[in-house]
């Protein structure tokens, strides 16, 4: 009985655990369902103004440009949507060229639609457009010469000072990709993309000029570009991230593809499917001075051996003053939040004291038999006694 009491005083004074039930973690904590979009718009200027500077023409010389990047995701269970727009142009005047330069030009879009199998792996298809915004043209200071070599193998010569190179939107590179991606790291800091699949590319640039001046002849060498098409094998690997609260971002990736079918070569070209890969390289690096500045430096080499056999290289550096809306805006640090003290523990009440064990109840002392009564002693003998007499006779009815 004592047993039974201390242990059930025990657990009264234990205390009772609670179960809670949370939802598991998402499977990429990256990756948010709905639509993210974005957009940036940014413009730089610059006004240099010389009057008698030794080593320096007397003018004014004036460079301005102009930047957007507009952005637009879908997320929703394993689909993922990446869409986005670039487009960025610049010129400059000078002193010694009372001309306005086309110093930067570029306009590209691309749509890219990923399945997750698994959050790092699945199947993708893309689609992407590269070209420009303006007219080209060369201009010069001073008449000159340029041979220009046709298409169809024919030259002319032309003497001006300025020669017109391509019309608006051209040219214009077209790709489609189909095949799997991997995302072996996927966060805030480094996602690392690789894709590999079939890849095609169309490039439409009939009537458009190049430029490959050799400097050992007195005219400027021109050539007419022809558009043309190819399909092959195509592999892509790409980095992009951000670092300090997205005050620091950077992106890099390059890409080949190996044609395996092509448009048919110039007569006497015996260049084989590795001489006309294309390779695209790309590079970017910002950092958010203030929120509404930031120093940026963009690279871009392009190789595409059967438009011009050369490496087509741009490095620019910008100082852009910017506005950004939409949900990837970087913003400011968030603060660091309080770390609330833990309020002092009340200590665990004792344990109820063990009630001690009544003691059995001491049985009342058994009383003590009577003690048995003498025995009565014989009865003397009576002394003789006369006899009763006999009982009269009842007396007779009357008659």
């Amino acid at each position: 009985m004592a047993g039974l009491l201390a242990r059930g005083a025990a657990a009264q004074s234990a205390p009772s655990v609670e179960t809670t039930y949370v939802d598991a973690p998402a499977t990429d904590p990256g990756r948010v369902d709905g639509w993210s979009p974005g957009l940036l718009l940014g413009g730089t200027f610059n006004l240099a103004n010389n009057q008698s500077v030794v080593g320096q023409a007397d003018g004014t010389g004036i460079s301005a440009g102009f930047i957007l990047e507009g952005s637009l995701d879908f997320n929703k269970a394993a689909h993922e949507l990446r869409m986005t727009l670039g487009a960025g142009a610049g010129v400059t005047r000078t002193p010694a060229l009372d001309a306005w330069v086309k110093t930067r030009d570029a306009l590209a879009f691309e749509a890219i639609y990923l399945y997750h199998v698994v959050p790092w792996f699945g199947p993708f298809g893309r689609f992407a457009l590269d070209t420009q915004m303006f007219p080209g043209s060369d201009p010069r200071s001073a008449p000159t010469t340029y041979a220009i070599t046709r298409a169809d193998g024919t030259s002319e010569a032309i003497t001006g000072t300025r020669l017109h190179l391509s019309d608006p939107f051209q040219p214009v590179t077209l790709k489609q990709s189909l095949g799997v991606f991997v995302q072996p790291v996927n966060r805030e800091s480094v996602l690392v993309e690789a894709r590999a699949g079939a890849g095609a590319q169309e490039v439409i640039a009939s009537g458009v000029l190049a430029l490959g001046d050799d400097d050992g002849t007195p005219e400027v060498e021109v050539s007419e570009l022809s558009g043309y098409s190819q399909l092959g094998a195509e592999a892509v690997i790409e980095a992009s991230g951000a670092l300090r609260d997205k005050q620091i971002s950077y992106k890099a990736g390059i890409a080949a593809l190996l044609p395996i079918v092509y448009s048919d070569l110039d007569a006497g070209d015996d260049r084989g499917a590795l001489d006309l890969m294309n390779v695209d390289i790309v590079g970017g690096l910002t950092f958010k001075l203030v929120e509404w500045a930031s120093l940026d430096y963009q690279l871009h080499v392009v190789r595409q051996p059967q438009l011009v056999d050369a490496w087509q290289v741009q490095n620019n550096i910008l100082l852009t003053l910017s506005y950004a809306v939409g949900s990837k805006v970087p913003g400011l640090p968030p603060c660091v939040p309080c770390k609330p003290v833990p309020a002092k523990a009340e200590p665990a009440p004792a344990p109820a004291p063990t009630p001690a064990p009544e003691p059995a109840p001491t049985p009342a002392p058994t009383p003590a038999p009577a003690p048995a009564p003498a025995p009565a002693p014989d009865a003397a003998p009576a002394p003789d006694a006369a006899p009763a007499p006999d009982a009269a006779p009842a007396p007779a009815p009357t008659q």
